[in-house]
Formats: C-alpha cells, sequence, structure tokens
C-alpha cells in the first residue's frame, strides 16, 4: 500500500478497507451455509463505525453520525446471527459432552434455530432493500471521498491519533478503576465494549 501523508488519506484507507470486507462476504451472508461470513461482515460493520468514532473530531458530525446510525441496524441484524449460532455450537458442544443424542440436542435447540431463521430472513430482506443499495453507495461516496473538515484534512495522522489513541485508554482505564470487587453483568459487557474500541482504535 501506498504511504499516508495526511488525515484524510488514512480516513479513506481504513473505510476503503473495512467496506471491501463487507461486501466480500455479502455472498457468504446471503447464501447462508458458512457462519464466518456472517462474522465477518459483523465485524467489518463494527470497525467502520469505530473509523468514524475514533476520527470524529475531525470529520463532518452530521455526516459521520448518519453513516454510523446507517450501519447500526445491519451490525444488530448480523449480531442476532451470529449470536444465535455461537450459541447453537456451544449447547451442541455441551449436548455432545454430557452424551446427549445428537437428534433429541436438536430437538431441544428447535426454539433457538427458529428464532436464528427469523433474523436470517430480516437480515436478507435487508440486503435486498433499496435502503442497504443507497448505504453500500454512501460507503463506496465515503471510501474515496470522507467528510473531512477542512481544518484538519491535511495534518500528520500521527499527530492527530496518538491523543485519539490515548483518550480512549484514559477512558478505558478509568472504567475499571470504577468497577467493584464483584461487578455485575451489565458492567463487565459495558467494560468489553470499551476494551474494544480501545483496540480498534490502535488497529486504524
Amino acid at each position: 500500500p501506498q504511504p499516508v501523508h495526511d488525515v484524510t488519506g488514512l480516513i479513506r484507507l481504513a473505510l476503503t478497507r473495512f467496506t471491501a470486507r463487507l461486501v466480500e462476504n455479502e455472498p457468504a451472508v446471503i447464501e447462508g451455509s458458512d457462519p464466518e461470513g456472517v462474522h465477518q461482515a459483523r465485524v467489518a460493520c463494527r470497525r467502520i463505525r469505530s473509523t468514524l468514532r475514533t476520527f470524529r473530531p475531525v470529520l463532518d458530525e452530521t455526516w459521520a453520525a448518519d453513516l454510523r446510525r446507517s450501519l447500526s441496524e445491519l451490525a444488530s441484524r448480523l449480531g442476532e446471527i451470529r449470536d444465535s449460532e455461537v450459541m447453537l455450537d456451544r449447547l451442541r458442544r455441551r449436548a455432545r459432552s454430557h452424551s446427549i443424542a445428537e437428534e433429541d440436542a436438536e430437538r431441544l435447540l428447535q426454539g433457538l434455530k427458529e428464532g436464528r431463521e427469523v433474523s436470517r430472513a430480516l437480515l436478507l430482506e435487508e440486503l435486498r432493500s433499496p435502503e442497504y443499495a443507497a448505504l453500500r453507495e454512501r460507503l463506496a461516496a465515503a471510501s474515496a471521498s470522507p467528510m473531512v473538515r477542512p481544518e484538519a484534512a491535511d495534518e500528520e495522522p500521527a499527530a492527530l491519533l496518538r491523543p485519539l489513541v490515548a483518550r480512549d485508554r484514559r477512558r478505558l482505564r478509568k472504567s475499571v478503576r470504577r468497577l467493584g470487587s464483584k461487578p455485575a453483568d451489565a458492567e463487565l459487557h459495558a467494560l468489553r465494549i470499551r476494551v474494544k474500541r480501545a483496540r480498534y482504535s490502535v488497529l486504524v
């Protein structure tokens, strides 16, 4: 890849990479036999949204917020299917470890499988909608020409990224310090999100 000399180029590179990842996994998501396709598409949505969040101080606020919001529903649909697939895999392994017959296990898991199929039908409907076609066009346009504020467009990437990464690290450390000796599940889940945000900002 060509070296990146300014913030606009760095944002363009990140959005191009993760948008390509989303599009490349569309066939696997639609075909439905490989759970990895759903996982990779979901990760791509997360990475695009994380990029927009990390660079929020230098992006047009309305433009970035609208794009993140549009990706949120798609990410949620992908997440519902991915979470169901992970749960099914875990329960099947648990059933095997307890010597439960496969046909009995599948019968017990029928409700979860039906829920996954409902989520899948809703996702396919979304992927075939005019709204999703418009979202793809917006992502392509964002990758080619992100709406960076004029005063920051030519800024040197490292000078911008250092304080942004430090910001996420500080927030993560504060979240850890606020946890008690017996944190609730919701608190641990919120911390997990903070860790991912900090990780994604480092990996931009």
